[in-house]
């Protein structure tokens, strides 16, 4: 699953029994969302040519720590404007408009389609 969260964006996924990826573009994403679970961030590896260069692999206990910062971390009713002021984040505010944009696109296609 996909995740855009205050904390960064996150590729999470079950790869065998007992082991979860969180997966990453980026370094400071894992550290951000560490910080926010007191996780230890020395468990972040970086997995070069992978398409996500960084993961931090857990367990089902501490992924459910992860998912729990990220529930705690909703207090916000846009979460726009959140990217914007948050320093660590601001620069993906381009991406996070060009993907809202694409699904909204998406949407209306799937509207006019259905109405035919």
């Amino acid at each position: 699953m996909w995740l855009c969260t205050r904390h960064g964006v996150f590729s999470i996924v079950r790869k065998k029994a007992g082991e979860i990826h969180v997966r990453a573009r980026c370094r400071k994403d894992l550290e951000a969302l560490c910080d926010a679970a007191a996780l230890d961030q020395s468990k972040i590896i970086r997995t070069y040519p992978a398409d996500y260069r960084w993961r931090l692999v857990v367990g089902q206990a501490q992924y459910e720590i992860l998912m729990d910062a990220i529930v705690a971390s909703l207090d916000y009713p846009n979460f726009k404007p959140v990217i914007a002021g948050t320093p660590a984040q601001r620069d993906k505010l381009p991406v996070y408009f060009g993907f809202h944009a694409d699904m909204e696109r998406w949407q209306d296609e799937r509207e006019t389609l259905r109405r035919r």
